[in-house]
């Protein structure tokens, strides 16, 4: 039940979702702040059309941000925006739901 209320409440699909959380990995694993989106498609092997996607997604809702270069000098630089929100979204849909657990149990 808490994933599926997780997913419910998350305003990403679970494709964009997966990707943003691979990425966060890939950064802490290389304990970088941030990406280029040539490094991603290298990392990931991913269609340029579907990287496109979510990187104009996740910007669009703010998960990223561009924080330099341009198209003809390597490509724009991005970095997240914030690394803890969806731990924070989970502690938040755990909270809720063991409230709303406890009052049912207090109500039989």
């Amino acid at each position: 039940l808490k994933d599926v209320l997780l997913a419910k409440s998350d305003e990403l699909t679970k494709a964009c979702r997966d990707f943003l959380e691979l990425v966060k990995g890939k950064m802490k694993q290389n304990k970088k702040l941030s990406f280029f989106k040539h490094e991603i498609r290298e990392w990931m092997r991913i269609n340029p059309n579907n990287l496109k996607h979510y990187l104009r997604t996740l910007h669009f809702y703010g998960y990223i941000r561009s924080i330099g270069g341009n198209k003809y000098k390597g490509g724009y630089e991005y970095e997240l925006t914030n690394k803890d929100e969806y731990e924070q979204l989970q502690s938040i849909v755990k909270t809720a739901l063991d409230q709303a657990l406890e009052e049912i149990r207090k109500a039989a």
